[in-house]
């Protein structure tokens, strides 16, 4: 072909676009399109990118859109190598390169009757004498880049020249390629080739180039030969006839296969005629090559009645099943807003019906309700960690705020449970929101009269420990005194409980929800500070004088009413729906709050422990993990997966300890001897300076002492001017002598200062003072014993005096000079000292990330050893006998690297944000994302990927299955499928006979699976209840005798023991930390179950929902294969089957999408059911409980542990075997109502089948009567214009341009691809 023309005819076809420097426009033209017919701009990909970009790449990007088809990419009739650069072929020098793509599995389809027309051609070859020679067909191969290079191509050669002419086209009617007719698709080029006139035996067939018009045809055998004019008359009989065939083919493949031709080319396919061409050989070698026979061929070829609708345009979902398979949540999530607006549009569409249509209204509706659905799911991250680990810090700093949540450096601040999540409102003056909902006034008279009890004695005074804020009593106080601060200790024995109740101002607020909406944070922390913050410990000390004087008196403090704070913000880190928990601590003493908390565990899909960085190893928290029944009721929930570990305050670091226990000795030494260099130049410069303020103190000296003197001499001359005799003045050394004095002892303690000695020199002064006395004896003795003067002469006054003008002059440049050297020496200080900075943070940035590796790896290896530990020990509780220490129950490495670590600085990273202004900086970090923060919010991000593709994939089948129905109902046009009351009958009668089977199968599908369910549960938990429940009865008597044994027996101290039964038997004491009678009762059984319950629901269970949905599946695809097969023997629907088709394709993947509904649901399911043991036991319990608070006086103590005992002793059967029934019943209650989720899926995907094939195949009766009105067909024609359009919408999206725009792009980076592009 002439390239050089299509070149031209390509830049005519360029995007709409300015082609940035040193880039250039890449074009691919479709695999379906020829060049020589006119081209647009969306005949082509368009792709911008540099000259670095590969043949590899732009394949890449080529198969990217059409994942579906084997392409070469040809240049200049050639296929380069895939490392070619398109620098080299810039030929144009314009850079415009452009390419074909050539579909590399195009072979010619062959006609039904081709094994009959072979049999007979070799039959007749078996009995020619001489048959022809065979030409063999041209091989359909490109030749290689390296080929054509060795030898390039010739007109005269027999090759072909380019793609299609290997792929056997139509020949030409003439040679003018003007009338050769325009290719359509692959599948319709192969079709289109008449079967013509076949050779008879002995003809071969031409090889010559396309272009001929005529070809010598070798003379056939003259035995039995028919004559000329019989072939001729037979030739164009069969010529007329298949121009006819082609003609229907034509047009219905360009309908299935949604091929968009030109005007020109419709007009030559519509006048495509039968053409002379010439004989083939007797054999084909590419007859292997057959591809299997196809049933819808043959249905193809066929005219059915129904032909005319095949030729009928549908809806196709192309794209929006790409989308629906991607990966990527924010593809998916652009899908779902432009389903968004589809729907917006179609209800536009409908609602000016919705007067006069039922149907309007109804598909409105159901619109609304599909809409409905788009919210995005929540992603619960609980963060749980001891006071002062600092979870508020981080959460501050990951949400990128300064101060949202209170912190405060001396206490806890966080008393409540907090929810942080994403803001929707776009209203400034409500940026930052929060809700703080108050527990009720039922909760609180509860928890009012238990905290009564605890601080309260049995005379009604308050109890001398309330003074003790680690005491019971003085936590109760001050919770007391929190919420009643007019209450004094004196007033407590005349108040009554219902009195406390009736109080004003907590009643304004149980029960209530306080809304506050703010347009910055720094104000609604101030706000929500008073609400969530415990102001002051119970101690009664006033730690900040000057700040309790200015509060206000008395004022009330809610945190012990509060239930839960809200609080919704526009973090970037939340933006995907996290919604992060601060959790200060499931085991609350307020009921309801801790409640709250438990229901915040169950929610929980991931759970952060946050511990700094300082204890996190040594304190092993990895390992102990919040305790052993921690991690059982994590391995019960399936939650280790969602743990993440977060050590906090990576700033606080030592050098010379990380030098001693990491052994960075090697890597730290090098800077720490560059650091000492910088303190010696720093030492030596404060020593220079030090000496010149010395020497300038001595010049001020002589400079004063000369004007001193200067003064008196010049009085000496106004005396001798005035004619009297003078004498010079008498010198005196003493001052002099004890100035230099004092010099010379600052210079020797200079010198002691820096002698390596630890002990301090300070002779110097006894020996300065003793040369001082010395001196002054002498002069004392010397002062009256003076030598004879001579009178001074004026010219010795003249020559003193100048003498002393010069001295003062020279002292006074001396000191203005050594002023100057101080100036010099000062500003080499400050440079010098951030030097040394910089590589004191150098050394702390070696220990910080020398300590955050060591850390990560041991924490990751000590959560393994905590996991191993609990399963240990399930395992020998399980079956003792059998236990293998040696035998890995499951891949602690594996466990051990799936643990994500975060060492994060949260101070550091707020100050290199540009918050936190008052801080000191923090050196140690050059960059945020050594802070690890970024990455932590990364992380946050990450977590919600799995439920939003869920939630989006969900919602975008739901749309597939509900623009199919629209399309099935825009197709009908009232007069359905014309068949008599007898034909319909049958019809009906054979769908409900099949749709009767379906939904049997699908209900068998449920109950097989509800088997299985309830067979596994029975063979992991229940088979086990009664020898646990013997172990669990033999262990209580002894349990409940530990709770009141001897304190150095690990028994309890009668207060703390007296606050368990006032809170059925669960209480958080400072003293004995968590317990929990009931659960201390009922370990046995759960340690015992612990691991048949995660084998149970966390693999057999979701093993037997992935066989049910697959069944599920198969069963429907079984179910359109019947009844397909049923319509194409009848011919009847054939025009809707494939609309069906992909209605069952939808429903399929929505049984998958209900395999992960069914796994969310079962595990919300078990976890209530898990945590039903303990419960039942309190239930038990309670009345025990009851009779030890009210035992009062002498002997009290004693009397509550007896009957603790006996109660225990008593009941011990029983009640295990009402908790484990308990239990079985909720496992029950979960199977009816899993198996509920299954029926009603199945149901609802059954009812719209059902409508679906009964409206499409069931066909109405003809009644002229009965015919749909005029704004009817108007309606649906409409509808099913948009829905023609719907699919392309999403074009984008699935090629990954959420936004419309186009970028340049190099060659490491994704292929730029023009939106403009098509794709047939």
């Amino acid at each position: 072909m002439d390239w050089s023309a299509f070149h031209e005819k390509a830049k005519l076809a360029l995007p709409p676009r300015e082609l940035p420097e040193r880039r250039y426009w890449l074009g691919v033209l479709h695999h379906d399109t020829l060049p020589e017919q006119p081209l647009g701009e969306h005949d082509f990909v368009w792709m911008a990118g540099n000259a670095k970009i590969s043949i590899a790449k732009i394949h890449e990007t080529y198969v990217k859109r059409h994942p579906d088809i084997d392409i070469d990419i040809v240049f200049e009739d050639r296929t380069p190598p895939p490392d070619v650069r398109v620098k080299s072929l810039n030929d144009y020098n314009d850079n415009i390169v452009v390419f074909r793509a050539m579909n590399k599995s195009r072979t010619p389809l062959h006609p039904v009757n081709r094994q009959s027309i072979v049999e007979s051609r070799q039959s007749r070859a078996h009995d020619n004498v001489n048959p022809a020679p065979i030409a063999p067909l041209p091989s359909p191969a490109l030749p290689s880049w390296t080929e054509l290079q060795a030898s390039p191509v010739t007109g005269g050669s027999s090759a072909p020249t380019s793609r299609h002419a290997s792929l056997m086209p139509l020949p030409p009617v003439s040679a003018n390629k003007e009338n050769n007719p325009i290719p359509l698709s692959d599948a319709l080029r192969e079709r289109v080739r008449p079967l013509g006139n076949l050779p008879i035996s002995g003809q071969g067939e031409d090889t010559t180039s396309r272009g001929s018009s005529k070809a010598e045809t070798p003379a056939a055998p003259s035995i039995q030969a028919p004559s000329k004019a019989a072939v001729v008359k037979k030739e164009a009989a069969e010529a007329k006839e298949e121009a006819a065939r082609v003609k229907d083919e034509t047009i219905v493949l360009m309908k299935k296969e949604h091929v968009s031709l030109s005007p020109m080319a419709a007009a030559q396919a519509r006048d495509v005629k039968a053409e002379q061409r010439s004989p083939r050989s007797s054999q084909s070698p590419v007859r292997e090559k057959v591809e299997p026979f196809r049933p819808e061929d043959v249905f193809g070829r066929d005219v059915t009645p129904d032909a005319d609708q095949d030729i009928e345009a549908r809806p196709t979902d192309h794209f929006i099943q790409q989308v629906i398979n991607d990966q990527n949540p924010e593809l998916l999530e652009a899908g779902v807003r432009k389903s968004l607006q589809i729907l917006d549009t179609l209800k536009v569409a409908f609602s000016k019906y919705a007067a006069s249509s039922q149907d309007a209204v109804a598909w409105i509706k159901s619109m609304e309700k599909l809409s409905a659905q788009a919210e995005r799911k929540r992603t619960v991250v609980g963060v749980v960690g001891n006071t002062g680990a600092g979870k508020s810090s981080v959460i501050n700093a990951m949400l990128d705020e300064d101060r949202l949540l209170p912190t405060n450096c001396m206490r806890a601040c966080t008393a409540v449970v907090t929810e942080i999540s994403w803001n929707d409102s776009n209203d400034l003056t409500r940026k930052y929101r929060a809700e703080i909902e108050f527990i009720s006034r039922t909760d609180w008279e509860k928890e009012l009269g238990i905290l009564m009890k605890e601080f309260l004695t049995e005379n009604g005074t308050v109890a001398k420990e309330t003074t003790d804020q680690d005491t019971d009593a003085g936590i109760a106080w001050a919770k007391f005194h929190a919420v009643y601060p007019r209450k004094t200790k004196e007033m407590l024995s005349e108040c009554t409980l219902a009195e406390l109740m009736a109080e004003r101002s907590v009643l304004e607020v149980l029960g209530t929800t306080k809304r506050l909406n703010h347009r910055t944070a720094a104000s609604l922390y101030e706000q929500l500070k008073r609400y969530i913050d415990s102001k002051e410990k119970v101690t009664g000390k006033k730690k900040d004088k000057e700040k309790d004087k200015n509060r206000i008196p008395y004022q009330m403090e809610y945190w012990p009413l509060i239930k839960v704070v809200k609080i919704y913000t526009k973090s970037p880190a939340l933006s995907t729906g996290a919604v992060i928990v601060d959790l200060p601590g499931v085991h609350d003493s307020n009921a309801a709050r801790a409640a709250v908390a438990q229901g915040y565990m169950k929610q929980c899909t991931g759970l952060w422990i946050v511990a700094p960085i300082t204890r996190a190893v040594d304190d092993k928290a990895a390992k102990n993990l919040l305790g052993d029944s921690f991690k059982r009721q994590l391995k019960y929930d399936g939650g280790f997966s969602g743990i993440t570990f977060i050590c906090s305050k990576t700033d606080d670091i030592s050098i010379t300890e990380a030098m001693d226990s990491l052994g960075l000795n090697d890597q730290i030494s090098a800077l720490e001897d560059e650091e000492n260099h910088y303190k010696d130049e720093v030492k030596k410069l404060h020593e220079q300076i030090e000496d010149l303020t010395e020497s300038q103190e001595i010049y001020d000296l002589a400079f004063k002492e000369a004007d001193k003197e200067l003064d008196t001499w010049e009085a000496l001359r106004d005396d001798f001017d005035a004619d009297q005799t003078v004498y010079a003045p008498v010198k005196n050394g003493k001052k002099r002598k004890s100035q230099s004095s004092n010099k010379k002892s600052r210079k020797r303690r200079r010198n002691d200062s820096n002698d390596d000695s630890d002990d301090e020199f300070i002779a110097s002064d006894d020996e300065s003072s003793e040369g001082s006395d010395a001196e002054s004896e002498v002069e004392s003795d010397m002062e009256g014993i003076q030598a004879p003067q001579k009178p001074l002469t004026e010219e010795a006054i003249k020559a003193k005096i100048n003498e002393l003008r010069e001295s003062k002059k020279k002292a006074r440049r001396e000191r203005a000079e050594i002023e100057q050297s101080k100036k010099n020496i000062k500003p080499k200080i400050r440079p010098t000292k951030a030097r040394m900075a910089e590589v004191r943070a150098k050394m702390n940035a070696i220990c910080i990330s020398g300590r955050n590796n060591y850390s990560k790896t041991a924490i990751q290896k000590d959560f393994a050893a905590g996991i191993k530990d609990l399963d240990q020990e399930n395992a020998i509780e399980d079956d003792e006998e059998n236990f293998n220490p040696d035998e890995e129950l499951r891949d602690y490495e594996e466990v051990a690297n799936s643990l994500p670590v975060f060492c994060v600085s949260a101070r550091a990273y707020q100050k290199m944000c540009g918050r936190m202004r008052k801080d000191d900086d923090v050196p140690c970090f050059e960059t945020i994302e050594e802070t690890e923060i970024p990455q932590l919010q990364a992380h946050c991000k990450k977590l919600t990927e799995a439920g939003r593709i869920q939630s989006c994939r969900t919602f975008l089948l739901h749309i597939c299955q509900q623009l199919t129905t629209f399309s099935l109902w825009a197709s009908n046009d009232g007069t359905g499928l014309q068949m008599t009351g007898d034909e319909k009958r049958k019809q009906v009668k054979y769908l409900t006979k099949r749709l009767n089977e379906l939904e049997k199968g699908l209900e068998k599908a449920i109950q097989n699976c509800i088997g299985v369910m309830k067979k596994e549960m029975a063979d992991q938990i229940f088979e086990k209840y009664p020898e646990i429940i013997e172990e669990a009865a033999q262990a209580a008597p002894d349990t409940a005798r530990g709770w009141g044994a001897h304190r150095s027996e690990g028994g309890l101290f009668w207060g703390t023991y007296k606050a368990l039964v006032r809170r059925d038997g669960i209480y958080t004491s400072a003293s004995a930390g968590h317990r929990d009678f009931n659960a201390e009762l009922v370990s046995p059984i759960t340690k015992r179950l612990a691991t048949g319950w995660e084998r149970a629901f966390q693999h057999r269970l979701p093993k037997a929902f992935q066989v049910y949905t697959k069944d599920s599946g198969q069963i429907l695809h079984e179910f359109h294969s019947r009844v397909e097969e049923r319509a194409r023997e009848n011919g009847v629907g054939l025009a809707s089957l494939t609309g069906l088709k992909a209605q069952i394709q939808n429903y399929e993947q929505q049984f998958q999408n209900l395999y992960t509904t069914l796994v969310t649901r079962m595990t919300e399911l078990q976890r209530d059911a898990n945590r039903d043991f303990t419960p039942a036991i309190v239930d038990i319990m309670r009345s025990v409980y009851e009779l030890c608070v009210n035992e009062r006086g002498t002997g009290s103590y004693l009397r509550m542990k007896t009957c603790m005992n006996q109660h225990v002793e008593q009941n011990r059967h029983s009640m295990f075997e009402k908790a484990v029934q308990t239990v079985t019943g909720h496992l029950h209650t979960m199977c009816k109502d899993l198996e509920e989720e299954m029926a009603s899926k199945a149901d609802e995907i059954y009812v719209f089948m059902k409508r679906d094939y009964m409206a499409v195949l069931g066909g109405v009766e003809t009644d002229q009567d009965a015919v749909m009105s005029k704004e009817e067909r108007v309606m649906r024609a409409e509808i099913k214009t948009l829905l023609l359009a719907v699919d392309g919408q999403f074009e984008a999206i699935a090629e990954g341009r959420i936004e419309e725009q186009v970028q340049d792009v190099d060659e490491d980076e994704d292929m730029d691809v023009e939106a403009g592009a098509s794709d047939d």
